[in-house]
Order: structure tokens, then sequence, then C-alpha cells
């Protein structure tokens, strides 16, 4: 490849992409809540489903390790009277 070529390709590339690209859009919702004023509540509606599972894994890691914690104490509290 000579060194128009080198040039010459990567020009077309961009402007092909540049010119013929349309804006994407993740879903149908989405879509609508750009053109509408409910768009924020679109926003804040996926931010509340993405936390559920972190929030949901977080309570169960919570509550096992205070299960854990009393169970421990227990058996100490046990041992000391014995």
């Amino acid at each position: 490849m000579n060194d128009l070529g080198k040039i010459c390709f990567p020009l077309v590339c961009f402007l092909t992409l540049a010119l013929f690209c349309d804006v994407a859009t993740a879903c149908p919702t989405c879509k609508e809540g750009m053109h509408n004023q409910s768009a924020s509540a679109f926003a804040m509606s996926i931010l509340f489903m993405m936390s559920m599972p972190f929030l949901i894994l977080g309570g169960w890691v919570f509550a096992i390790y205070r299960m854990r914690k009393n169970m421990l104490h227990l058996d100490t509290s046990d041992a000391i009277v014995s």
C-alpha cells in the first residue's frame, strides 16, 4: 500500500462512519424518554433497577454476618459459664 492509500483509507472510513451513522438507543422506552419531559424519571428507574442486585446481595451478606457473629458470641458465653 502506498503513502496515499495509508492516508486515504482511514479518512474514507471515518467519513463513512460520520456521515451514515445514526443515534443508537438502548430500548424503545429510553428512545421515547429523550423526547419527553419525563426523561429523568426513566434515568432514575434505570438506576434503581441496576442497584437492586447489589442491595439484595449486600443484605444477604449482612444478615449472614450478623447470624455468624451472634453464634460466635453465644459459643464464647457458653464456654465462659462452663
